[in-house]
């Protein structure tokens, strides 16, 4: 085989693409041709580099690869924490403005107790089931005159608000027994979330008479005698505005009877007389 031959079949020869037999025409060759020997030599040293340096390219474009994908899923997650970081604020800021309340401060103005007189007809089935119930109020406690048939009055006491607006209202009585007296002592405090307060600042005016918004309607809340169908006529009746008015009714009944009197001693009478 001429040397030319053997240099063209040089490359496929290295790079194991030339057949059995050409193969072993080459070798007997370059074992006899020093120059094409050379060649070989020469020609495996350049493609053993080539090779190396394509190997090398391939792991630094992986690399490259993995490290643009890494800062890809970075920025990924990064927005996806940053979107949950708003909507957290977010949610945070309007459960605070529209669910979280905080116990209003006591206002002799807009805050009062108003004793209601209550006529209830409840309407009931065969089996003895009210399906049914309407009720009528009169201020002041008096007493209506013509009661419908079946219709039961209950004397009151409410706290009324005006002018305010609040979310909601936290009230606890029981009868105590107080120097060897019996007496009724109730516990009332308004909450009011930071809107609502935002809100009452358009009527803050209106309290001294002048001109602003219409004005809030009164609110009324629960029966402050509730649970105190036993009290007897003449009985005292103490009704006292607590911010620290424990929202829990459980632990206003596992206090003794001084324990739950002496809370009068850190809140404001709102009212005082008897049934």
């Amino acid at each position: 085989m001429d040397c030319f031959i053997v240099k063209d079949l040089l490359p496929n020869f290295i790079d194991g693409l030339t057949s059995e037999e050409t193969n072993g025409a080459i070798n007997s060759h370059i074992a006899e041709c020093a120059g094409c020997r050379a060649a070989l030599e020469k020609m495996s040293a350049e493609f053993a580099y080539e090779t190396e340096k394509a190997a090398r390219e391939e792991k630094e474009i992986d690399f490259l690869k993995q490290f643009k994908s890494r800062i890809r899923i970075k920025k990924i997650v990064t927005v996806i924490a940053a979107c949950f970081c708003v909507i957290a604020v977010i949610s945070g800021a309007l459960l605070y403005e529209f669910k979280y309340a905080f116990p209003m401060p006591y206002n002799s103005q807009c805050m009062k107790i108003k004793p209601t007189c209550v006529a209830e007809l409840k309407t009931v089935d065969e089996n003895g089931n009210v399906i049914g119930a309407g009720i009528r109020y009169f201020a002041n406690g008096t007493e209506p005159d013509g009661l419908q048939d079946g219709e039961t009055v209950t004397n009151i006491l409410e706290i009324v608000q005006n002018f305010i607006n609040t979310s909601y209202s936290n009230a606890y009585g029981r009868e105590v027994t107080r120097n060897g007296e019996k007496i009724w002592v109730a516990y009332v405090c308004c909450y009011q979330t930071p809107y609502m307060k935002n809100i009452d600042k358009q009527y803050a005016g209106q309290i001294n008479g002048e001109p602003g918004l219409s004005t809030p309607s009164g609110s009324y809340y629960s029966n402050l005698l509730d649970g105190g169908d036993k009290i007897t006529d003449r009985q005292t009746i103490e009704i006292y505005y607590l911010t620290s008015l424990p929202r829990s009714d459980k632990k206003l009944q596992n206090l003794s009877d001084e324990e739950f009197a002496a809370l009068g001693s850190n809140g404001i009478l709102m009212w005082s007389g008897t049934k």
